[in-house]
């Protein structure tokens, strides 16, 4: 009699598991994505005008609070050093607040279409990166570390709940493309014989 984590034939079922090449999800994983974002932004526009704004003015605060020097990063665009009270009223921070959630909103449509997904991430990293202050790993490496905490508490779940694990391999995807990214760029500088 095979064990539990076996299927028919003596092969373990995870090898037989179908996952995305790009995010490494099941099907089964992307709709647990999709559903609990829907679940913190709502499902029509007047919730997510409301919701997701909410969302992303709370990311955004915890970034700024959790990430060491994120706040200058903004300088050129807005006093990152206000109360959220301030930076809740002020243009510049709501336009990048919406970028975040907009961001965020078309990664989850284009989970089931990974050659679209796989776009997004390289241009959201390039746009990263690519900048006369670039937020790299530097950024990202600490983001990646903390954010289980963050997603974990704006859903109201345990770290090590199921719904919470799809988010941290979402994020994975996104900061190990922002990894190879920067790498890229700086040998980029070096010249490509420097490559080989």
């Amino acid at each position: 009699m095979a064990s539990p984590s076996m299927a028919d034939g003596g092969v373990p079922k995870e090898y037989l598991t179908v996952r995305c090449p790009i995010t490494n999800l099941t099907d089964e994983e992307k709709a647990v994505l999709k559903s609990s974002w829907k679940r913190v932004v709502g499902s029509s526009q007047e919730e997510f005008a409301v919701k997701g704004v909410e969302f992303g003015r709370t990311f955004l605060h915890w970034m700024f609070a959790n990430i060491p020097d994120m706040k200058k990063q903004f300088e050129h665009l807005f006093d990152a050093t206000k109360s959220p009270d301030v930076l809740n009223a002020d243009v510049q921070f709501q336009k990048h607040v919406n970028k975040i959630i907009t961001w965020i909103d078309s990664m989850m449509e284009d989970l089931d279409h990974p050659s679209k997904l796989q776009l997004e991430i390289f241009y959201l990293s390039q746009a990263h990166i690519n900048r006369k202050n670039p937020i790299g790993i530097k950024f990202f490496g600490p983001l990646q570390k903390k954010f289980p905490s963050f997603i974990a508490g704006a859903l109201g779940l345990p770290e090590d709940h199921q719904e919470v694990k799809m988010w941290i391999l979402f994020i994975d995807l996104l900061v190990n493309k922002v990894r190879t990214t920067e790498t890229w760029a700086k040998d980029d500088k070096k010249g490509c014989c420097n490559l080989l």
